[in-house]
């Protein structure tokens, strides 16, 4: 069964499980692993695994090839195993080895004593191509595990001091206190504008079900008091809030998505930021437009008062230290990152003694860790609150991101036994078009709103998305920086969510709208800010390619 085919059964699995059966999709995802497995072959694992890991004979001249490498592939003088043209759907059990030379830019020298290899061979460092055939000879299930286990290993701490950061902004009134500082710097008759801003901004460290909640008793009280704009208010809200989920980490799918590209988080950040606020101006546009042509007034119902338990508190801590969690991060990893090209510039203002003490700091890992017990201790502090609650606050936020952890491990596993199908080699061979830039960033879009549609999540179209997209991005050779790839995925799951997405209803069923109203207002909007991104993507790619 070839690649393509073991995808699109993949996809009716997961779709099939939630929306047939209603299974959770932790499991839903596992089950299209295991599938997956079951139909990949031997020789799919082993030349998926040397896609990344092994160059391609252009011209043999003398003793000199011309190999196409891959980005990462390490120079040197070095022991390969060759795999001619006519063996790359089938490994024969002899292969022969040579020792190469590299000589400078794409050139190889080989030994005189062997026979040069023929055009279109593969060309394997040992080591890799030993690795290659240990991980074929894996079971199936083995490398469901392996791909959870490095999930897990890549984004478990963040997602789990994420979900504690969140819920602390939350309960300590931190979150209440920004929403409440923009509103007054943007004033009273610009609380929409204050709304965009605002759930934005909370987006990145809450999800956004968490932010709309927040929120959206501002909204109604502003109706209520104006007796208009119901639909600005409302839509305010969603545009701020639900691109900086797909775009800005530490949200589960760009944190996975930058994972998996090796895409530094400040890069990341500011890019997801930058693409992102103009993709949240186009769906701002609309939401005017939306107010002035839907009359949907604010129905009366009691989830006014119910909504939102940060309002309730009376002693919220200064400006200054509500934003402090969100801003240490930040500091920690763009010191991290800008830390080398300072101590090559500048050696004598810049000691390179403290790299050290800056890498350490600058961990991903330690930095929203600090981050998430400073929020913590901001809790804590508040009059009133008591070890036995806090404690509780904590457990609550850990057992939703471990439930959040699952999900994003188990569709990093179904990514990993995906990739195994061979399933770059398989779309590079039937989409010639992906060996451009722009042909990959469309085929990326367009294949996680797919993915999206038929299935609802958001963040399970985005880290299914990267499990097909890695390995054809560190086969070929990028004309801009992979953070466009990760870009064009996240928008990607955007457009056209419906009954199936969980964000439909949260947002329908709380501000009181109809399905039919729902599709009107939140469904359209997600499509253009989706669309509008990606098309900034798709322009920024080739203007600053980052490169």
């Amino acid at each position: 069964m070839n690649a393509l085919s073991i995808l699109l059964l993949a996809m009716i699995v997961v779709v099939t499980a939630v929306m047939v059966f209603r299974l959770h999709a932790f499991l839903a995802l596992m089950a299209a692993a295991i599938v997956v497995t079951l139909l990949t072959s031997y020789e799919s694992v082993f030349l998926s695994t040397l896609q990344t890991t092994s160059g391609c004979v252009i011209t043999s001249q003398d003793n000199t090839l011309t190999l196409q490498t891959p980005p990462k592939w390490k120079t040197g003088s070095s022991q390969f195993v060759v795999l001619p043209p006519a063996s790359l759907t089938h490994i024969p059990k002899d292969l022969e080895t040579i020792s190469l030379q590299f000589k400078g830019g794409s050139l190889y020298e080989h030994s005189p004593e062997t026979s040069p290899p023929d055009l279109n061979s593969l060309i394997i460092p040992i080591d890799q191509y030993a690795q290659a055939k240990s991980l074929a000879s894996q079971s199936g299930i083995s490398r469901i595990a392996d791909g959870f286990g490095q999930t897990a290993m890549k984004i478990g701490i963040l997602i789990a001091m994420a979900s504690v950061l969140g819920r602390c902004l939350l309960i300590s009134g931190s979150a209440q206190v920004i929403v409440d500082t923009i509103r007054k710097v943007c004033g009273e008759k610009q609380t929409p504008i204050a709304l965009v801003i605002s759930s934005f901004f909370l987006a990145i460290p809450l999800f956004f079900d968490t932010v709309f909640l927040l929120l959206l008793p501002l909204a109604k009280a502003m109706s209520l008091q104006t007796g208009k704009d119901y639909v600005k208010n409302v839509l305010a809200i969603v545009a701020g809030g639900t691109l900086a989920h797909s775009l800005i980490p530490p949200t589960p799918g760009p944190l996975l998505i930058a994972a998996e590209l090796q895409i530094p988080l400040p890069v990341m950040f500011l890019t997801g930021m930058a693409i992102g606020s103009i993709g949240i101006v186009a769906g701002y546009l609309y939401v005017l437009w939306a107010n002035r042509s839907l009359d949907i007034p604010l129905r009366e119902d009691l989830s006014l008062s119910n909504t939102s338990s940060s309002t309730q508190i009376t002693n919220r801590p200064p400006f200054w230290l509500a934003v402090l969690p969100l801003l240490l991060p930040l500091v920690f990893l763009g010191t991290d990152f800008l830390w080398p090209h300072l101590t090559d510039r500048s050696p004598m203002m810049f000691s390179s003694s403290l790299t050290p003490i800056i890498e350490f700091w600058g961990d991903k890992n330690i930095a929203l860790t600090v981050s998430a017990f400073v929020a913590f201790f901001t809790m804590w502090s508040m009059p009133g609150m008591t070890k036995e609650r806090s404690s509780e606050h904590v457990q609550s936020a850990l057992s939703e991101g471990g439930t959040v952890l699952l999900i994003t491990c188990a569709g990093g596993a179904l990514g990993t036994v995906i990739q195994q199908t061979n399933i770059a080699g398989a779309l590079i061979e039937s989409f010639p078009v992906i060996n451009s830039g722009p042909g990959l960033l469309t085929l990326a879009f367009l294949v996680t709103m797919v993915i999206r549609v038929a299935q609802g999540s958001a963040t399970v179209a985005m880290i299914t998305a990267v499990g097909i997209f890695a390995p054809i991005a560190s086969t070929i050779v990028l004309p801009f920086h992979p953070v466009y790839l990760a870009m064009a995925i996240g928008c990607g799951s955007k457009p056209l969510p419906w009954m199936n997405d969980s964000g439909f209803w949260v947002v329908g069923k709380m501000s009181g709208f109809t399905e039919k109203e729902t599709l009107q207002t939140f469904s359209v909007l997600l499509t253009i800010m989706g669309i509008v991104a990606f098309f900034v993507t798709l322009i920024a790619s080739r203007i600053v390619p980052l490169i």
